[in-house]
């Protein structure tokens, strides 16, 4: 999947997606689903929680040309920290499938955001002299 992005020359530039995004959007629309796909949907916390961390890790993914790359990962970087720890804020953690789907889903949104930080920052592009 491609976007289109205005670069710094003001020109609309394509650009493809990276196996960063795509795994993240697939986590997130699985957030999304899961309290229906893993029987916890009438817990109204675990509910919310899944459709809004997974719903704004999806948007988060699909404005990322028109933020900088740095604050999208840390975005999402803090989104999948909020998935880790809302069972036990928000009082859900006695719900096994809310846990698990929370956990897993925050785990791998961490993973995917610490990995494009890293290709960002630690292993910057060479630039033309």
């Amino acid at each position: 999947m491609a976007s289109i992005h205005t670069n710094s020359t003001g020109r609309n530039v394509k650009r493809d997606w990276t196996i960063v995004e795509a795994v993240d959007t697939t986590v997130a629309a699985i957030l999304i689903l899961s309290p229906w796909l893993f029987r916890y949907s009438d817990t109204a916390a675990a509910t919310l929680s899944a459709v809004l961390v997974g719903a704004l890790v999806i948007i988060a993914t699909f404005i990322r040309d028109s933020v900088a790359r740095a604050w999208h990962s840390l975005g999402t970087l803090v989104l999948g920290l909020c998935a880790i720890i809302a069972p036990w804020a928000l009082e859900f953690s006695i719900i096994p499938n809310a846990v698990g789907t929370h956990v897993l889903a925050g785990i791998a949104i961490v993973a995917m955001a610490a990995i494009n930080l890293w290709i960002r920052h630690l292993d910057p592009p060479a630039r033309a002299a």
